[in-house]
């Protein structure tokens, strides 16, 4: 993907997770949503860590935060754990924006070991 559509999917899901549900914001931008969701679904695990990274790299509220951490990270950890916990845990390492959305992460889904993985990332403090 592109860095050009990976950034429009990445406004429009911000715009429509911040905006009124059934507004016309949010059902302009609902796609980038769907979009998402359809990664966790359809085995696009590439495409899903690639659009948290960017998401996260992003100046986002609270609530919206909770939302990528419980939503697209839980799914990503949960379906495909195994084969990004080393990626996460790196990425955790240095960067505290993203350490700090394992902590809005369930466990869901997970293995034992992802999941002890995941909460060791989120509290270690190496950077």
């Amino acid at each position: 993907m592109n860095e050009a559509r990976l950034k429009r999917i990445v406004d429009a899901w911000i715009i429509a997770q911040g905006a009124e549900e059934s507004s016309v914001i949010f059902n302009e931008n609902r796609w980038a949503i769907d979009l998402v969701c359809r990664w966790s679904i359809r085995s696009k695990p590439n495409r899903l860590w690639c659009f948290i990274q960017a998401a996260c790299n992003r100046e986002l509220t609270e609530e919206i935060r909770s939302i990528l951490s419980a939503g697209p990270l839980e799914n990503l950890l949960s379906e495909w754990g195994a084969s990004y916990i080393s990626e996460v845990e790196n990425l955790a390492a240095r960067d505290k924006r993203f350490r700090s959305l394992l902590c809005g992460v369930w466990r869901n889904s997970m293995s034992t070991e992802v999941w002890e993985r995941v909460r060791a990332a989120a509290t270690d403090s190496k950077i």
